[in-house]
C-alpha cells in the first residue's frame, strides 16, 4: 500500500500522537497500522472484509510482538464496524478506498461520528480494471 516514507508523511499530516487511536477501514495487510503503532506508540484498530487478508494481517500483528499488542483487527463489513464501541473511540479515521466506496460510506460515517475525529480519505483511481471480485461479499 504505502512505503514507510509515505506512511510517515501521513502520520505527520494527521499529527498522530501516542494518545490517538487510529482506525483504518479496509486495512488490507495491516502494514500501515503496524507502522503507525511502531512510529507513534498509539493504539490502532481497523476492519477488513476479506478473511484471507485478515488472517495474513493477524499473523503480522502477532509477529510484531509489543507493537502488535497495540493493534486490534476485526473482520467485518465497514457499515457494521462503524457502529461498534471500538470505532467510536477512534480519534483518527483512515480510509484508502475508491471514490465510490467513500461516497457510499459518507452517510454511515456521518451518523456514526458522534464526536470530532480527523478523517483522512485517500482515494484510489483505477484507470483500467479487468479482474473480477474474488468474493460475492459486499464491501460495505
Amino acid at each position: 500500500m504505502f512505503s514507510d516514507s509515505q506512511s510517515d508523511r501521513v502520520i505527520e499530516l494527521a499529527r498522530v500522537t501516542s494518545s490517538d487511536i487510529v482506525c483504518d477501514l479496509g486495512f488490507g495487510d495491516a502494514q500501515f497500522l503496524l507502522h503507525v503503532a511502531a512510529s507513534t506508540g498509539c493504539r490502532c484498530i481497523g476492519c477488513e472484509v476479506n478473511g484471507d487478508l485478515v488472517a495474513q494481517a493477524a499473523a503480522k500483528v502477532v509477529a510484531a510482538g509489543e507493537v502488535g499488542s497495540r493493534v486490534a483487527l476485526s473482520q467485518a463489513l465497514i457499515a457494521s464496524y462503524v457502529e461498534t464501541a471500538a470505532f467510536r473511540e477512534a480519534t483518527i479515521i483512515f480510509l484508502h478506498l475508491v471514490p465510490s466506496m467513500i461516497a457510499d460510506l459518507e452517510p454511515v460515517l456521518r451518523l456514526a461520528l458522534e464526536r470530532p475525529a480527523l478523517t483522512l480519505a485517500l482515494t484510489l483511481t483505477l484507470t483500467r480494471c479487468c479482474a473480477s471480485p474474488s468474493s460475492d461479499q459486499p464491501l460495505l
